[in-house]
């Protein structure tokens, strides 16, 4: 068998192993809604997400997809609704970016182009910049990058220009 096989044989069997542990619930949405004036961006929206897995959210242009990530991300805030995470009912009104970073949520915008003059972690942690004191840290960033391609078999190097 090639190298190739064997790391076929490999992945797919860690990943029938992961696929018979229970995924546990992180994320359960109930009565998500939001409106912008008469229009309903979203009306009621609940959702399960699982630990582990991935997720996709699909429907028709103006369905409401971009608004409900944004809610879950804390880009935009719910009018209704509560969301509950790792078991912890939270009130939309005090779901926030800050919370939603807290968690490991965010938004990988689609459309998005990388900023060129900027490196690889720049462009990664652009919005989400940490700061320690008045200065830019990305050093632990950069660090995560690398293992995370490294894991992948993509090597990474996070302050090459994007």
């Amino acid at each position: 068998m090639s190298e190739l096989g064997k790391a076929k044989a490999t992945v797919s069997d860690a990943t029938s192993e992961i696929r018979e542990q229970p995924a546990a619930t992180a994320m359960i949405t109930a009565d998500l809604s939001k409106r912008i004036g008469a229009c309903v961006m979203v009306d009621h929206a609940q959702i399960t997400l699982r630990r582990g897995t991935v997720h996709a959210l699909v429907g028709e242009n103006g369905a409401g997809k971009s608004t409900l990530v944004k809610i879950l991300a804390g880009v935009m805030r719910a009018d209704t609704g509560v969301i509950t995470l790792d078991g912890k009912a939270i009130e939309v009104g005090l779901w926030d970016r800050k919370a939603a970073r807290a968690a490991g949520i965010g938004i990988v915008q689609q459309h998005g182009a990388s900023a060129g003059t900027l490196s690889v972690v720049e462009n990664a942690m652009l919005g989400v910049e940490p700061l320690r004191g008045p200065l830019l840290e990305l050093g632990p960033d950069a660090e995560r990058l690398r293992a995370l391609g490294k894991r992948i078999g993509l090597p990474v190097d996070p302050w090459a220009e994007a």
